[in-house]
């Protein structure tokens, strides 16, 4: 029971954290650059748990195919806050 009421209070803090930096990167005209970076900063930020879960590198080929998926995920979100932005 404590836990659950744990978590929701969890998930309300992290909801107001999402909105108002929504709300700092939003106020005026849209930046697709600016929110691209942002959210893709909070993405990597993952990187930071690796050693929590036992991970282990893949092989070299794989790495690289993982990286040109990064790239393309980067693209694809200025892309479209480019997109929304007009």
């Amino acid at each position: 029971m404590i836990l659950g009421i744990l978590i929701v209070i969890l998930s309300y803090l992290f909801f107001s954290f999402s909105f108002f930096s929504d709300k700092l990167v939003l106020s005026g005209p849209p930046h697709p650059r600016l929110y691209t970076f942002y959210v893709n900063m909070l993405s990597g930020m993952v990187v930071f748990l690796l050693p929590f879960i036992g991970f282990h590198l893949p092989p070299l080929s794989s790495v690289l195919w993982i990286v040109l998926d990064g790239v393309v995920y980067v693209v694809g979100m200025y892309i479209l806050f480019l997109i929304l932005a007009k």
